[in-house]
């Protein structure tokens, strides 16, 4: 058997705004903690559709997005600059 030990909460929010309002400020936290404490941050997203309002919200925040590192797990096999490259969605 394994030592660790996994615990898991569940958050439930009223709406999709409600839901992107606090994950960005959650994710905005932890990029700022990052970069204080290693002067960068790594934030690995997802593509497609789904993520775009958080997207938004976080291009909002006052970030240092230069010392943050982004990287695509889902990136599609397209041309950086074609309408479905999630690259393209994230710049």
């Amino acid at each position: 058997m394994s030592d660790i030990q996994i615990t898991s909460h569940f958050h439930s929010f009223s709406t999709q705004n409600a839901l992107v309002e606090e994950l960005a400020e959650v994710i905005a936290t932890l990029l700022s903690r990052g970069i204080t404490e290693n002067g960068r941050a790594s934030l690995a997203v997802s593509g497609g559709s789904t993520p775009i309002p958080l997207f938004k919200k976080l291009s909002t925040l006052s970030i240092p997005w230069e010392q943050v590192h982004i990287s695509l797990v889902d990136e599609r096999w397209v041309a950086v600059d074609d309408n479905d490259s999630n690259e393209k969605l994230v710049r």
